[in-house]
């Protein structure tokens, strides 16, 4: 199995553009606002939700961290990269029905690697 380019050789490099492409997928949400914090304090709802965004951001980042690079990849091009199974499937060489299969079975792992995760710390997943 092939996996993304530069990954293990430029780590550094890879999470910056993870994190960039994140940030950029943020601004691009709709009903985003900016804040003008020159215009007075943030209220205190907005820096509560700012607060469980980057606990779940967090969240997922360690699940992540925990699955094989493979699943990984393949979880950032469809997500992040928005390529499509089609995309993916003939980059890997593989049947865009292999690429669902996969694509489902990284997000049972992950979903079981975030509910671990609450468990330990006493939240709710």
């Amino acid at each position: 199995m092939r996996f993304a380019p530069g990954i293990a050789d430029r780590p550094l490099s890879w999470l910056t553009t993870v994190a960039a492409r994140l940030l950029s997928n943020h601004f691009r949400r709709p009903g985003f606002q900016s804040l003008d914090l020159a215009g007075g304090d943030v209220p205190i709802e907005d820096r509560d939700a700012a607060a469980d965004r980057t606990e779940r951001r967090s969240l997922v980042e360690r699940a992540l961290a925990r699955l094989p690079r493979a699943q990984v990849w393949l979880l950032e091009s469809f997500h992040f990269d928005r390529s499509t199974v089609g995309e993916i499937a003939a980059t890997q060489g593989l049947s865009e029905r292999a690429v669902e299969g996969r694509l489902r079975r990284a997000r049972q792992k992950l979903r079981k690697q975030i509910e671990a995760d609450l468990a330990s710390n006493g939240d709710e997943p």
